[in-house]
């Protein structure tokens, strides 16, 4: 299994990262983190600092004999083709870490199309339609275009505890 995860520095991507780790550790899945920022010459500072971080908290997550993904082996970005960096880890399974220019929804289903994901998680503000990184509605976007499966995660509007169930079922007897 694949999966791809859209991440930026905002708060709703930070607190998807435990349960990406979560999913991780149960499908022992190769994982990309895609960062997209505008047209640039080279990968912003701040968005390889900001995934280099996720990475390490999903391998903070595991213990150091259970970690199935290994260190990366340089902090040397490779350019793949004009706007599009990559840093990639091979161990039991791969950790990819790619940056991207562009818009978000094309260039999230352009990488899962290219690198056959099976799933593609992104979090998304509380605001009304899902904005992403200020653009609205990109999760609908991505969705109705992917070659895969899409999870989306919406940012809690209250920290108080809520039991969330997602029922294949419209009517539910006990």
């Amino acid at each position: 299994m694949k999966i791809l995860v859209a991440l930026d520095s905002k708060e709703y991507s930070r607190t998807i990262v435990k349960d990406v780790a979560r999913l991780a550790e149960n499908t022992l899945a190769d994982i990309v983190f895609l960062g997209i920022q505008d047209n640039a010459v080279e990968p912003a500072q701040a968005m390889k600092t900001t995934l280099i971080k996720y990475q390490q908290d999903i391998y903070s997550y595991f213990s150091s004999d259970e970690l199935p993904y290994a260190d990366f082996a340089t902090q040397e970005w490779q350019e793949k083709a004009k706007g599009d960096w990559e840093l990639s880890s091979k161990g039991l399974k791969e950790f990819t870490l790619r940056i991207r220019t562009g818009g978000v929804a094309k260039q999230v289903v352009s990488v899962a199309g290219d690198m056959s994901c099976d799933l593609i998680i992104l979090g998304c503000s509380k605001e009304f339609g899902c904005e992403w990184d200020g653009e609205m509605n990109v999760p609908l976007r991505i969705a109705e275009d992917a070659p895969c499966s899409v999870l989306v995660v919406k940012q809690s509007r209250t920290t108080s505890n809520q039991i969330v169930s997602i029922l294949d079922q419209s009517v539910v007897n006990q």
